[in-house]
């Protein structure tokens, strides 16, 4: 049996259960959403993913993309910051 020091208790104590934790779900977004959500057209995502400006998207069989819905929002913050951010 392994025996807990005050700081390691301490962490325990602070750290909330496991059901109180916030769960997110990163959905899979296809590409019509992606361009709704973007306002950009396909062949401007694309571009922008060449160029490593947009999110890859993730292939999930014959033909078929998806896009993090986490990364694409992600990559739409990062347009209101400025370089002094």
């Amino acid at each position: 049996m392994e025996t807990l020091d005050l700081e390691q208790a301490a962490a325990l104590l602070k750290k909330p259960p496991l059901a109180a934790q916030q769960q997110t779900i990163d959905y899979l977004i296809p590409r019509k959403t992606v361009e709704k959500m973007s306002g950009l057209s396909r062949a401007t995502i694309y571009r922008l993913i060449k160029s490593g400006k947009f999110p890859r998207p993730l292939s999930i069989g014959t033909g078929s993309v998806r896009w993090r819905q986490s990364e694409v929002i992600a990559w739409q913050q990062s347009l209101g910051k400025t370089q002094d951010d």
